[in-house]
């Protein structure tokens, strides 16, 4: 019986480098790939923009002691509020002109015969532009974010961060667009689903239930079925929600839960949601198994709710791999974070641990890739930055029976 956490949404971030990390994933889920604004300038208050005496003043004290400045003497800096503001301005910058494609690009050269030729290339497409473009507009409203800041710091003390995200209605997350989702399950039954859904008929009249590897269904029970383990907020079971006839989630937070009967979803007890003899079409796995306590046992749990021979699983997870239990199911008070199961995954870069994650936990597990992606995780931001993320790789999982 796998313990899980949620993920959809997390603590308080951290700019690392060419990863930034969503809020959810803590700073120990970063790597550092170059310094993402090396500089620090400390700016003086006294010194306003009609103060030109004073700002001589310096630069002469400056000339006279060139033995002990070598470099420019910093302008003197004493609010944080000031420094805050340029170190962000600086972090803008660099983010603004980062090249998206880093996020989308893989190195086939290091990865298996089976997983070069499943892969499906993602790339900045509409949806994620808009949602990239959502943070921006909300990064201008500083005194919200400054209130989320310090609402953060008082609620945290009594509720996981998970559930302070869900009260206050930020962080929310992005891991794949529409169009990426059906990219993954590429398949002439899919097209048939997405045209029910565009038509309008997915709301309407009775459309028939769709497999994804084409063969009839059997619908004498509930049609197509979907579950999303650990699902947030929500925002991402919109995404996949409309191409099934039922769509049930989990969450271990109650902040959460409560959301997500607020849309109308079924929400399952955590523990027990694979033991009720419900058998899935689809089930959906997004950035939990790092968060998770037992992660072993939540793939066994997947595994076996899965329809026989034509289920399929959606797997996220953020590489490269650092496991961290918020808080779970069995034991809220827990304060080592470390999961009750280790995945032993090995490897230093994204196609490495890749690779290790199939070889070493998929396989001997009994299940098989049938399509992946590369894509960002990205997460809302705060008062240090617009928006964060972190690599995810999205894979579309069967069992090797099938």
């Amino acid at each position: 019986m796998a313990t899980q956490v949620s993920i959809h949404s997390c603590p308080s971030p951290t700019v690392a480098a060419d990863i930034v990390s969503p809020v959810n994933h803590l700073p120990h889920n970063c790597l550092i790939d170059q310094d993402f604004g090396g500089q620090h300038l400390i700016v003086d208050n006294n010194v306003g923009r009609g103060d030109a005496h004073h700002q001589q003043h310096l630069q002469q004290q400056q000339h006279l002691q060139p033995q002990q400045h070598q470099q420019p003497m910093p302008v003197l800096l004493r609010t944080s509020i000031a420094r805050s503001i340029y170190e962000r301005m600086q972090r803008e910058e660099q983010l603004r002109f980062f090249d998206k494609t880093k996020w989308y690009s893989i190195d086939r050269h290091l990865v298996t015969d089976e997983l070069h030729r499943t892969f499906r290339p993602s790339d900045y497409d509409c949806e994620t532009r808009e949602f990239v473009d959502l943070c921006y507009q909300k990064s201008d409203q500083y005194f919200t974010h400054l209130f989320h800041s310090i609402a953060r710091t008082i609620l945290c003390l009594f509720m996981s961060s998970t559930s302070v995200n869900g009260l206050l209605g930020r962080g929310s997350m992005f891991v794949f667009s529409d169009q990426q989702f059906r990219t993954l399950l590429n398949d002439d039954a899919m097209s048939s689903a997405v045209e029910a859904v565009d038509s309008g008929q997915r709301n309407g009249d009775y459309c028939s239930p769709i497999d994804l590897s084409g063969a009839p269904m059997d619908t004498s029970s509930d049609h197509r079925i979907l579950i999303d383990l650990g699902a947030g907020d929500g925002k991402i079971t919109e995404i996949m929600s409309k191409y099934f006839h039922k769509t049930y989630t989990t969450e271990i937070s109650s902040v959460m839960r409560k959301i997500l009967l607020k849309k109308g979803y079924h929400v399952l007890d955590v523990e027990d949601w694979h033991e009720n003899g419900r058998q899935y079409d689809v089930i959906s796995c997004l950035n939990v198994l790092d968060r998770c306590d037992r992660p072993l046992s939540m793939l066994a749990d997947m595994k076996s709710a899965l329809r026989p021979r034509t289920g399929r699983i959606v797997l996220a997870l953020v590489l490269p791999f650092s496991q961290y239990v918020e808080v779970s199911a069995t034991d809220n008070h827990r304060t080592d974070h470390r999961p009750s199961e280790v995945l032993a995954i090995e490897g230093h870069t994204f196609e490495e641990q890749l690779v290790s994650f199939v070889d070493r936990v998929l396989r001997p597990n009994g299940l098989q890739v049938v399509t992946w992606t590369k894509v960002p995780y990205l997460c809302e931001g705060d008062l240090e930055l617009t928006y964060y993320w972190l690599y995810d790789v999205v894979m579309v999982l069967k069992t090797a029976d099938q």
